[in-house]
């Protein structure tokens, strides 16, 4: 089950992370700068559930996911021009 929420992430996610109880996975393929990966994948991170993925398009467009991943103990995983981590 899911639902589509159509809006700036800088707005919605922050409310999503006070309302939701976990997220098992999240998909980043939105603006692709690295302050806005990092803040994405910052903001959702504490929400993860163990064993939840976080997955993104284009992540050899900067440096962002990689960083994200070796700040917190994860292994990025490539597949064509996107990548996934697991949390453990």
């Amino acid at each position: 089950r899911w639902t589509l929420i159509i809006g700036d992430a800088k707005k919605e996610l922050p409310h999503l992370v006070g309302i939701l109880p976990g997220v098992d996975f999240f998909f980043h393929d939105s603006m692709h700068t690295y302050d806005h990966m990092m803040f994405e994948f910052e903001t959702i991170y504490p929400l993860l559930t163990e064993k939840g993925i976080i997955a993104s398009d284009d992540v050899l467009w900067n440096s962002a996911f990689g960083e994200f991943c070796e700040g917190h103990g994860l292994v990025p995983s490539r597949v064509g021009d996107g990548g996934y981590t697991i949390k453990k």
